[in-house]
């Protein structure tokens, strides 16, 4: 059937169907959308994501399925879905939090889990709280002049990916989006 990776149907493809649900382009007072992304997008593997754009396969082109492989590419599928935003008349950003003190890791390898267990004690000199995590969330959508750049790190414009500001990529995610979600086409 119509299967989807958790991890994208999660990250991505629950949030591209609220906006898609609520965003509304002729309004006035359109919203801004920020859409919470991560650093670990760089390292999402394009030619997966073109070539097996769901991840349904176990085995990609490249790369055998991992956790923390998913979560990267549902983090670049969110700055694709605000690049697409953009095209569209929205104001929208997408943003990287930090390093969270957060339960993401109950996901990742027994490995991981054991590194991030054993990283606990110092946890707080390298990770942020979820409040502080959450500030810049609250400052890009809060801020009165609309954010220009794409994506923010610290509540400042950052780099990204070459592959995240790829408008062309952005609009075949899109595109498929849609498809996954069944909703029609704008």
């Amino acid at each position: 059937g119509k299967q989807t990776e958790l991890t994208l149907a999660a990250n991505h493809l629950g949030h591209y169907l609220l906006v898609k649900e609520l965003w509304d382009p002729t309004s006035p007072a359109s919203p801004r959308i920020v859409s919470v992304s991560s650093s670990i997008h760089k390292i999402a593997s394009l030619p997966s994501m073109l070539d097996d754009p769901a991840y349904r396969s176990t085995t990609t082109t490249s790369q055998q399925f991992s956790t923390f492989g998913a979560y990267a590419r549902s983090k670049l599928a969110n700055i694709w879905m605000v690049l697409s935003l953009r095209k569209r008349g929205a104001d929208a950003v997408a943003l990287h939090p930090g390093n969270i003190t957060s339960e993401v890791t109950r996901g990742l390898t027994f490995w991981l889990r054991v590194a991030d267990y054993i990283g606990r004690p110092i946890s707080p000199l390298i990770r942020k709280s979820c409040a502080a995590g959450a500030r810049c969330q609250v400052y890009l959508a809060t801020t009165k002049v609309p954010p220009r750049a794409l994506y923010y790190v610290h509540s400042a414009p950052a780099p990204h990916s070459s592959d995240a500001g790829n408008e062309d990529l952005a609009e075949q995610y899109w595109a498929l989006s849609e498809a996954w979600c069944g909703v029609g086409r704008d």
